[in-house]
């Protein structure tokens, strides 16, 4: 039971995507548990046929909802650090960062990106709720008088 969630972290880096994830799964395993069809779901057939029959095997009719709700608990004690960019990144980017990420701050189980359309190359993040901007726009509010007194020099 407790293999279960690092099985379903390991290539899986976003909030957004955990969550899609998991009730891909549950459905997957509710269709395989209770009904005849083990038909995969369109969307990460690829990421469920991935986890190998070894990991289903942990799933039975008496303990699917216990253990759901275990993981369910679980991913609600994760870290999450949360990183606006400036633009949008690619879909293929997100894995780098994520595996960045982890490598980098070992307790940081998951990240969400968010768009700041207002962020000047660089980023912000949000991690135990402290906001850490590391953008330009930052620097230029930190230096936004001394900005202002020279432009003024420039006017006379």
């Amino acid at each position: 039971m407790n293999d279960i969630l690092p099985i379903i972290l390991n290539e899986t880096y976003t909030q957004t995507q955990l969550k899609r994830r998991l009730r891909l799964l549950k459905a997957y395993i509710d269709s395989r548990l209770f009904s005849s069809g083990q038909k995969l779901v369109e969307q990460d057939s690829y990421w469920i046929s991935s986890l190998g029959e070894s990991f289903y095997q942990n799933f039975t009719k008496e303990n699917f909802h216990n253990l759901f709700e275990k993981i369910e608990k679980q991913i609600d004690a994760l870290n999450l650090l949360i990183v606006y960019l400036p633009i949008e990144l690619p879909d293929k980017e997100i894995p780098m960062l994520g595996k960045k990420v982890r490598l980098m701050f070992n307790q940081v189980s998951l990240i969400e990106i968010k768009l700041d359309p207002t962020l000047i190359a660089g980023c912000a993040l949000i991690f135990g709720g402290l906001y850490k901007d590391y953008s330009i726009r930052s620097k230029i509010q930190e230096k936004r008088m001394e900005i202002l007194s020279t432009l003024k020099g420039f006017l006379r």
